[in-house]
Formats: C-alpha cells, sequence, structure tokens
C-alpha cells in the first residue's frame, strides 16, 4: 500500500516488468498524479515519494546501475599485466652455489651446496645434529626423474647419561616486613 492509500500493481506477468512495479506512476484519489518508487515489498508501507525530475535521474541511475552490473558479470577476469619488463630466458637453467655456518660457540654446523645445468642439479647439505653426529644428504635431479637422495652419518650418536630435573622447592613464605614504629625525640 501506498501512504495516500493507493494499491501497488504488482503483477510479474503481462505488460509490467519487475522494473515497472518498483518504477510507477499512478493517480491518487484526489485525481492529482503522483510518481513514486516503491523501496520494498508491497506489503510494507514505505514507498517514496519523489518530485518528478528527481525521479526520473534516480531512474535512470537504477537502469544504469543494472546495466554495469549485467555487463560487468560476463567480462572474463584476466590477470593485470606486471609493471615490470622481465628478462627473457636466454637458455637452460644454469647456476652454482655453496654456502656454510659453522659456530663452534652455539654448536651450529651446516651447509648447502647445489650445481644446476640445464635439466641435472645435482647438489648436497649437512647439519649437525643433537646426538653428534653429522647428516649430509647427497641428491640428484635429472629431467623428469624426481628428487633421488642418498643419506648419510658421520659419528656416533651420544646421549648424556639420564638426570631427573631437580625437584620443585617451594619458595619460603611470605613474611611481612617488620613495621617501623618511630621513637619520639625531644631536644
Amino acid at each position: 500500500k501506498l501512504l495516500n492509500g493507493g494499491q501497488v500493481p504488482w503483477s510479474l506477468t503481462g505488460s509490467r516488468s519487475l522494473l515497472h512495479s518498483f518504477l510507477h506512476f499512478t493517480s491518487r484519489q484526489d485525481g492529482r498524479s503522483l510518481r513514486y518508487i516503491n523501496l520494498a515489498l508491497p506489503s510494507v508501507d514505505t514507498s517514496l515519494v519523489l518530485p518528478s525530475h528527481l525521479n526520473m535521474v534516480l531512474k535512470v541511475f537504477v537502469i544504469a546501475v543494472l546495466v554495469a552490473v549485467t555487463i560487468a558479470d560476463t567480462i572474463p577476469y584476466t590477470p593485470p599485466h606486471p609493471s615490470y619488463n622481465a628478462p627473457a630466458p636466454t637458455g637452460p637453467a644454469q647456476y652454482n652455489f655453496d654456502w656454510s655456518v659453522n659456530d663452534a660457540n652455539s654448536g651450529n654446523d651446516y651447509g648447502h651446496n647445489e650445481g644446476r645445468n640445464g635439466y641435472d642439479t645435482q647438489g648436497s647439505y649437512y647439519v649437525q645434529l643433537p646426538d653428534g653426529r653429522l647428516q649430509r644428504v647427497t641428491y640428484t635431479v635429472n629431467g623428469d626423474s624426481g628428487y633421488v637422495a642418498q643419506v648419510e652419518y658421520e659419528g656416533e650418536a651420544q646421549y648424556s647419561a639420564y638426570q631427573p630435573a631437580p625437584s620443585y622447592q617451594p619458595a619460603p613464605a611470605y613474611r611481612p616486613a617488620p613495621t617501623y614504629t618511630p621513637t619520639p625525640s625531644y631536644n
């Protein structure tokens, strides 16, 4: 229902479309013509009455938004182009690297080296384990053959004898500090 008591024709059949149900021209009971936009379901009485020039602007805006949403939904997504010029590959991959860390103070001893020539990759890495052994992994990758690794250990595992953690010793109970009572001094 409208604010003035008129009825909204909510028929989606025939010549009226859903858009006409929202953008509607009607006549009031006193004979004057009104243009309105129904902003809610017909059972809710919240129609908005606008001056005719604003009503036309709002109609054009609503139609433009509907057209934009329809067009935007049909455009396929394309990822953005990079903003830099990446160098073109000049041939098969070829590189070598080697690094290591040996810090006696912390006990860290580890490293890695690798070399690649086209589809053939060979390398190794090692790490000092907490039990004192050195673990070394040597690997190769040749084309689609996959990662083939050989694992070796140097040294004997050494475990320290089990020493239970010291048992819990509760902290001494809180004793309040003695209170200070000043003694008067007279001169």
